[in-house]
């Protein structure tokens, strides 16, 4: 398995080899790649421009249902951590 790191002046993947480092293609990094799947995954659908209004419109309201159970689960962990 190949070892590297992401470089966020250049924006792409350095990769260690023995020989030295290699520059792999450019990464896209979105806020898509900062959210947790169950909020990504439908926020990216309702982002999709070839889906009507509607269906994106309903996308979005799934979306901040999501957000909102995630935060909900969250919180329940760290109040039924507590003493």
């Amino acid at each position: 398995m190949r070892k590297g790191w992401y470089c966020e002046e250049c924006e792409r993947v350095v990769i260690a080899l023995e020989a030295g480092p290699a520059v792999v293609a450019p990464v896209v990094v979105s806020t898509l790649d900062h959210l947790p799947f169950p909020v990504a995954y439908p926020l990216h659908h309702a982002q999709d421009a070839s889906l009507s209004a509607s269906d994106r419109l309903d996308n979005t309201i799934f979306v901040a249902y999501q957000a909102m159970r995630l935060t909900t689960l969250l919180l329940l962990a760290d109040y039924l951590a507590c003493d």
